[in-house]
């Protein structure tokens, strides 16, 4: 069983590329639990616990315009009327240029203007204890600063090659343990995505199936998918059915 992951988050399930979200209910004034997306979310967190974890671009081209997280209106007393159970995290600069494809110092400077914003619209408690970095970058070389932040480990891929960067042993530990640590960072592999699961048209008792064997194995479950998928009726139904599962456990 593991001792990384802890016991309350045996569901972990979070969103990658996020941002355009928030900067509409930022230009159209929008309640934050009125936004589709994060409507989803307080529902599935009144009726199950859900909790989710939202990694974030710094910018993004919309519309024809490069919008920043600096635009993203205060959000603080929403968040905090709602309850913690959403958190935001850095993921990239954005889509471009992931944290792997950076210098460890261009790295932290991305990520250091992330946490500046997260602070500011949603205050120090609502940040990410877990992360996973655009294109699963391996960014051993920032453990200190991800320390400095609060973060507990960082999420490597679910595709069979387990790792991309992590020496050959890590690597073997990491697709038999399921976790491993390397120079002072804890990587936990992810197990689920949400657009796959829909590809395979998995059916409920094969999502109860594929979740079992992950508890059986890791104790824990952690799942993901994109912000963009999160308009698909066939996303939102497996996630859905995601949390009411792991409100059982």
């Amino acid at each position: 069983m593991s001792t990384v992951m802890p016991v309350s988050r045996r569901f972990h399930f979070s969103v990658d590329d996020v941002i355009d979200a928030l900067i509409e209910v930022t230009d159209k004034q929008i309640p934050m639990f009125q936004h589709p997306t994060f409507g989803l979310f307080k529902e599935l967190n009144d009726r199950y616990g859900l909790t989710v974890d939202l990694y974030l671009f710094y910018q993004k081209e919309i519309n024809g315009v490069v919008r920043t997280l600096s635009e993203v209106r205060d959000l603080r007393l929403e968040l905090e009327t709602a309850g913690n159970f959403l958190r935001f995290g850095p993921h990239a600069l954005d889509y471009p240029n992931p944290p792997h494809s950076q210098t460890p110092e261009e790295a932290e400077a991305s990520m250091e203007r992330i946490y500046k914003e997260i602070d500011r619209f949603a205050g120090q408690k609502h940040k990410s204890k877990e992360l996973r970095l655009h294109f699963y970058s391996e960014t051993y070389e920032l453990a200190d600063f991800f320390t400095k932040n609060g973060v507990d480990l960082l999420f490597s891929t679910d595709r069979a090659v387990g790792s991309y960067r992590l020496p050959i042993s890590r690597t073997k530990k990491l697709l038999q343990k399921g976790e491993v640590s390397y120079l002072g960072t804890k990587f936990v592999r992810t197990h689920y995505r949400l657009e796959f699961l829909a590809e395979e048209k998995t059916s409920d008792s094969e999502l109860k199936k594929y979740y079992d064997q992950m508890l059986s194995s890791y104790g824990y479950v952690v799942c993901y998918t994109h912000e963009c998928e999160l308009s698909r009726p066939e996303i939102r139904s497996l996630l859905e059915k995601s949390a009411m599962l792991a409100a059982t456990w």
